[in-house]
């Protein structure tokens, strides 16, 4: 299957994403803090990460069932083209979905278990921004500034759907993380312990946080350290390379064993 047969199904799981982005716009909309245009960015990035994880879910289903529908004399338009229009509208309405339940007895059950976790995710990150954004002034060095973007699933999914989210804010770029990030913060310690004469351009380092104990350790925000292919190739002795700070992580952890 081509990417664009993909593209072209995203209008086949709107009526199941739509109902509930209309609630995670409400529920925006009562966040204190946060305004229009951010509300606006964090709907249309849930839209779209809802869209490609539905469609990684159900995009064979899709083929095999346009297939079904071709073979058994469903699509009556009169030429291919048509006949591919057609299933799309066919496949664009709930009803469509329900009628797949004798195949598949809990795929929308799944479906929409899949879609109530990313957008109470996505209603969470919301309003931890809107009560954290003072927070993230030591962060950043400055103010953070309004939402301009934002990525969500920036790696495996938790606890119905709870993803790494990367914020784009004027003020700069902060990682959000729906878990505790304590083991940063006791690493940092540690390390200005036992490298407290070493400059900060030439140490291993870890990301700043800010970690909220008032959601009970579940709220946290970062700073991220980018380790590209140049800096773990670069031979200046001014700085860690990628593969030196590895070095001095595994270091970490046996002093940490002993």
């Amino acid at each position: 299957m081509t990417q664009a047969t993909g593209a072209a199904f995203a209008g086949s799981v709107a009526c199941l994403t739509e109902p509930a982005l209309t609630g995670l716009s409400d529920q925006l909309a009562r966040v204190p803090g946060l305004g229009p245009a951010e509300r606006a960015v964090i709907l249309e990035s849930t839209r779209a990460t809802l869209c490609d994880a539905l469609l990684r879910k159900v995009n064979r289903v899709l083929v095999l069932e346009l297939n079904i529908a071709r073979v058994t004399g469903k699509l009556t338009a009169d030429d291919p083209a048509a006949r591919w229009s057609q299933f799309l509208r066919m496949s664009e309405g709930l009803p469509f979905w329900e009628s797949l339940s004798g195949q598949y007895p809990t795929m929308l059950d799944q479906l929409r278990a899949v879609i109530a976790g990313r957008c109470a995710a996505a209603a969470a990150v919301g309003q931890r921004l809107g009560a954290d954004r003072p927070q993230l002034v030591g962060l950043l060095g400055g103010e953070p500034g309004e939402l301009t973007g934002i990525a969500m699933g920036a790696g495996d999914s938790h606890r119905g759907g709870q993803t790494v989210s990367v914020l784009e804010l004027t003020g700069g770029s902060v990682v959000y993380k729906p878990r505790s990030v304590h083991v940063d913060e006791v690493l940092s310690e540690f390390l200005a312990v036992v490298l407290g004469d070493v400059g900060d351009t030439s140490r291993i380092r870890v990301p700043r946080v800010v970690a909220r104990r008032s959601t009970g350790g579940r709220s946290m925000w970062l700073t991220g350290i980018a380790l590209g292919r140049r800096s773990c190739l670069s031979s200046t002795a001014a700085s860690v390379t990628g593969w030196e700070s590895c070095g001095c992580l595994a270091a970490v952890t046996c002093m940490r064993r002993t």
